[in-house]
């Protein structure tokens, strides 16, 4: 009765199923684009998102995250979209205690901790400017320490951000 496409890319296929309406649910980088590590969208992926962008028109409905996203789609196909954010499981994110969060994950009490939470191999998370930062920060308040959380169990993410002075997104 419905067929739903989880991305952009995914759209492009299920839209060829002619005997349903198609719903789409974006997931950011299909709209905005893949940014590299200094903001800058390549001509590809620039190329990429107008497709995709073009071909939400031809989609009886449209899901997006944020209302970033939304104003990225076509004027008409914006209006009748809605925004579902991802949302957070509150049975593993609750409040936890931070200095037995911080005995849980092996680090000691004293230190300050920021807590980068991506593959620093990935460009546009940009891990040079997490490192930047954490340089910046040490000079102003002493040392601080950046640790990577990249191929870590989703499991032990609650506890890892509970331990965590800091969560840097960059």
């Amino acid at each position: 009765e419905l067929v739903h496409g989880h991305g952009g890319e995914v759209a492009l296929v299920a839209r060829f199923y002619l005997r349903a309406p198609v719903l789409v649910s974006y997931c950011g980088d299909d709209l905005l684009g893949t940014p590299r590590a200094n903001g800058e969208i390549s001509l590809p992926h620039r190329l990429r998102r107008g497709l995709l962008r073009a071909q939400s028109r031809l989609l009886e409905g449209t899901l997006t995250k944020s209302r970033e996203m939304e104003r990225a789609l076509p004027r008409r196909v914006a209006a009748r979209n809605a925004i579902v954010p991802n949302g957070v499981d509150r049975a593993l994110f609750e409040p936890v205690d931070r200095d037995d969060a911080r005995a849980r994950a092996g680090w000691r009490p004293e230190e300050r901790v920021v807590l980068f939470a991506a593959d620093p191999a990935v460009e546009r998370k940009r891990f040079w400017l997490a490192e930047a930062a954490c340089q910046t920060a040490e000079a102003r308040l002493g040392p601080v320490r950046l640790h990577v959380a990249s191929g870590v169990d989703p499991a032990d993410m609650p506890i890892l951000m509970s331990a965590a002075d800091c969560l840097l997104l960059t």
